[in-house]
C-alpha cells in the first residue's frame, strides 16, 4: 500500500524513510450459526507452507446477520492519522520563499511542497517524465516572429483546496510573477527571465510560453514545465501593489538587483494565511519548535490516479473520475513493475519534531509511526532497533550526495589562488578513506556532482584530484599545487617516512596566499553528530587535513538551519551541506547561477567561471539529447577542476 504520494517536483533531498509496520489488514469474525462439535479439517498457513490439520470446533447458535458488504481498499479508506518524526522545524510557509535560495530545506518540502501543483513531474521509481496537472504532451516549439513558443494544456476538472478550478490563468500568472520579481534558486530553474519572456493563458485550459531563445530540454521539459503553481485569485490581490513597482524597474539598469532585493524579501515574507493549495494534504497548523499538522484536502480532484510502469518502459496513468487514461512510451502491454493508487490513506499527517535520539525512542514506544531523516538511520540505532520486531528498517538508494562549499567572496578562495587552495584540499581528502576505514562502508565515494547511478549522464573521465594516491604523495601532490600558484609558509608542510608508529604529517605553518596575505583563521561549519554523524565525523578528518598544509581552521558543529541562513547571509569560509537530486542534471548550472540566472557570482557562494557560463548557455538551448549529454559531461570536467563544491560520499537511506 502507498502511504501517499508526494510528486518529485524540486531538488529536494529524496525523502527515504523508516517505518513502524502499522498498515494491517484486519478481517471481521464471522459469527458462528449452531452448535455442534464436530472434526474439520483445517488448512492454515504455517511461516509461508499449507499445513492441514484435523481440530474440535464448538459452534453456538446465534441469529444469522444480514452479511456486511465487503469492504473495497480505496483512497477513500483512509486512516485517522500517521505520526512522522522529524529533526528541524520548518522556518516558512511562502511558496515564493519556499522555492527560492533562501526556503530551500529538506524540511521545508516535507511539511509543504506537496501542496503546489506542477505540469509535469517525475514517476514514482522510474523517474520518467510525466504530465501532473498537464493534459497529454506539450506541442514541438514552434518560432513566432521574434519568439520561439511552446504551447501545453491543463486537465479539465481541476481545483484548488477552497474549490475553486484550477486553470491555465493561475501557470501564468505564477510564472509571470516570478519572472517579474527574477526570483532565484528553484525559481530561477523554472521560469529564468533571461530566457523566458512571459506565459500566456489563451483560455482556461491552453497555455503559451514565449521564450527569446530556443529553449532546450533543461529550460522548456525539464525547466518551466517542472515550476510550482500558486493560486491566481489568493495571490494578486496581495503582491498587486508590490508588482506594480517591480514592474517599473529596469531590469538592464546598473542598479537593478539592489532595488529588486528588498521587494524580494517583502514578497517571500507574505504570510499566506488560509491560503487555497492543490495537493492531496493541505496545511492545518503549526505549532513552532513542537509540530507541523496538514490535513486531508477533501477537493483533492486526482485522488484515486492510478499509475502503472512496464517492462517495456511504457508508463500508464488513469482517472476514472476526470475522464482521462493516458500512456506513454509504448503500449502499456507488457508485464506490469509498478502500480500505485495514489492517496492520501491518511485524514491528518502530524509531522512532530525531535531531536535524533528522542526521535527513535519515540519510534520505539510507539508515539510516532515513522522517522524522517534525510541522512537516513545512524549505524549504531539500526543494529539497535534490528531486533525490535514492531520495527520495519527500509533500505534505499539515495540520488544525491553530501559536500563543502567555499565562500569565494573571501579573497583566499577566490580567482585562481582560491582555486588551487581548493585543489590541494581536494588532493588531501581520501574519499576510499573515509568510506571503508571511516565510515566502516556505511557510505559509498563521490567523485563528481552527476551520481554514478545516473548512467546517461554520469561522466566517468572525470578528473580527480590525487585519487589513488597514499597519505605522503598527497600531502606533497597538493604542496606543489599551492607553491606553482604563489603560497609560501613559514614551515613548509610535508611527510615524515619511517616506521608505522613514527611516519605521518609534518605540520605546515604560517602559509600565505600569492599576495602576500596570511590565510586567516578559517570557520568550517557542519552538522553535529546529533543531527548527521556521517557528515560530523568526516568534518573532524577534513579539518586535521587542512591544519597538515598549514591552513588555519577550526570546524564548529552547527545546527543545520543556521548553516543554511549563514549561508544565504555569506557568513561562513567552509560548510559542509547535502543535496538530494532529480533525475535530469539541470542542476549542474541551477545550483551556480543565482539570482542573474548566469555563473557571474550572484549565487550564494559567489562563484564566478566564464567557461561553466558559457557550458550552461549552450545547455539550455540544446534540444538534442545526445548533445546534451555531451556537454553535461563538459560541465561536469569544469566543476571538478575549478571546485565550487567538494563532493564527498552518498550513503544509502534506512
Amino acid at each position: 500500500m502507498k502511504l501517499m504520494n508526494v510528486r518529485k517536483n524540486i531538488y529536494f533531498l529524496t525523502m527515504l524513510v523508516f517505518a513502524i509496520s502499522i498498515l494491517t489488514a484486519c478481517a471481521t469474525q464471522t459469527p458462528i450459526i449452531q452448535t455442534v462439535t464436530v472434526k474439520e479439517i483445517v488448512t492454515q498457513m504455517v511461516e509461508g507452507t499449507p499445513q492441514t490439520m484435523i481440530v474440535e470446533v464448538v459452534v453456538t447458535p446465534t441469529p444469522e446477520p444480514e452479511a456486511a458488504p465487503a469492504e473495497k481498499a480505496s483512497p477513500f479508506n483512509r486512516s485517522e492519522v500517521i505520526r512522522q518524526a522529524t529533526l528541524a522545524d520548518l522556518d516558512g510557509l511562502n511558496p515564493f520563499y519556499l522555492f527560492d535560495i533562501t526556503g530551500a530545506s529538506y524540511w521545508n518540502y516535507i511539511y509543504t511542497s506537496a501542496f503546489y501543483p506542477v505540469m509535469y513531474s517525475y514517476s514514482d521509481q522510474r523517474w520518467d517524465w510525466v504530465p501532473q496537472i498537464a493534459d497529454g504532451l506539450p506541442d514541438p516549439i514552434i518560432q513566432d516572429g521574434d519568439f520561439y513558443v511552446g504551447t501545453a494544456r491543463v486537465k479539465d476538472g481541476l481545483k484548488w483546496s477552497d474549490g475553486t478550478p484550477l486553470t491555465a490563468h493561475d501557470v501564468a500568472f505564477t510564472a509571470n510573477t516570478v519572472l517579474t520579481f527574477a526570483l532565484s534558486g528553484n525559481w530561477s530553474g523554472y521560469f529564468n527571465p533571461e530566457v523566458l519572456d512571459r506565459v500566456e493563458a489563451v483560455d482556461n485550459l491552453t497555455l503559451k510560453y514565449y521564450y527569446k531563445v530556443v529553449p532546450g530540454l533543461p529550460i522548456w521539459q525539464h525547466g518551466a514545465l517542472l515550476g510550482p503553481v500558486v493560486n491566481q485569485a489568493y495571490w494578486e490581490p496581495k503582491v498587486a501593489d508590490l508588482l506594480a513597482q517591480a514592474e517599473a524597474l529596469d531590469p538592464e539598469a546598473a542598479d537593478y538587483f539592489d532595488l529588486i532585493t528588498p521587494m524580494q524579501l517583502e514578497l517571500e515574507a507574505i504570510a499566506p494565511d488560509g491560503e487555497p493549495t492543490f495537493g492531496g494534504i493541505k496545511f492545518n497548523r503549526w505549532e513552532a519548535g513542537a509540530y507541523v499538522e496538514d490535513v486531508f484536502n477533501d477537493q483533492y480532484t486526482m485522488i484515486g490516479t492510478v499509475e502503472e510502469e512496464y517492462a517495456d518502459g511504457s508508463y500508464r496513468e488513469s482517472n476514472e473520475t476526470l475522464g482521462y487514461d493516458f500512456t506513454l512510451s509504448g503500449a502499456a502491454t507488457s508485464t506490469k513493475t509498478l502500480e500505485l493508487t495514489f492517496g492520501p490513506y491518511f485524514d491528518t499527517f502530524l509531522f512532530p519534531i525531535y531531536s535524533q535520539d528522542a526521535a527513535y525512542l519515540a519510534l520505539q514506544s510507539g508515539e510516532v509511526d515513522m522517522v524522517l531523516n534525510p541522512s537516513g538511520v545512524p549505524k549504531g540505532v539500526r543494529e539497535q532497533l534490528a531486533n525490535d520486531p514492531n520495527v520495519t528498517l527500509i533500505r534505499n538508494a539515495q540520488n544525491g550526495f553530501r559536500y563543502i562549499e567555499f565562500n569565494q567572496a573571501r579573497p583566499y578562495f577566490a580567482g585562481e589562488q582560491g582555486m588551487a587552495l581548493r585543489q590541494a584540499i581536494a588532493c588531501m581528502i581520501d574519499h576510499k578513506l573515509l568510506a571503508q576505514n571511516v565510515l566502516q562502508n556505511e557510505v559509498s565515494p563521490v567523485y563528481t556532482l552527476v551520481p554514478e547511478g545516473l548512467t546517461n549522464w554520469f561522466n566517468p573521465e572525470v578528473p580527480v584530484f590525487c585519487k589513488g594516491m597514499t597519505e605522503a604523495e598527497r600531502v606533497l601532490e597538493a604542496v606543489r599545487i599551492l607553491k606553482e600558484a604563489g603560497y609560501t609558509w613559514e614551515v613548509e608542510p610535508g611527510y615524515s617516512e619511517g616506521s608505522r608508529g613514527e611516519a605521518g604529517y609534518v605540520y605546515g605553518k604560517g602559509i600565505k596566499s600569492p599576495d602576500g596575505n596570511p590565510i586567516p583563521e578559517l570557520d568550517f561549519q557542519a552538522p553535529g553528530p546529533g543531527y548527521d554523524p556521517l557528515r560530523a565525523t568526516v568534518a573532524v578528518h577534513i579539518e586535521q587535513w587542512l591544519k597538515a598544509l598549514g591552513i588555519p581552521v577550526t570546524m564548529n558543529y552547527t545546527p543545520f538551519n543556521t548553516i543554511r541562513a549563514n549561508e544565504n547571509s555569506g557568513d561562513f569560509d567552509i560548510i559542509m551541506l547535502g543535496w538530494g537530486l532529480v533525475p535530469f542534471p539541470s542542476y549542474l548550472c541551477d545550483f551556480f547561477t543565482g539570482a542573474t540566472g548566469i555563473g557571474d557570482g550572484s549565487d550564494n557562494i559567489s562563484y564566478v567561471s566564464p567557461k561553466l557560463q558559457e557550458q550552461c548557455a549552450a545547455f539550455k538551448s540544446e534540444p538534442d539529447v545526445d548533445k546534451s549529454r555531451q556537454i553535461v559531461f563538459d560541465m561536469q570536467v569544469t566543476l571538478a577542476t575549478e571546485l565550487p563544491y567538494i563532493t564527498l560520499f552518498t550513503n544509502p537511506i534506512y
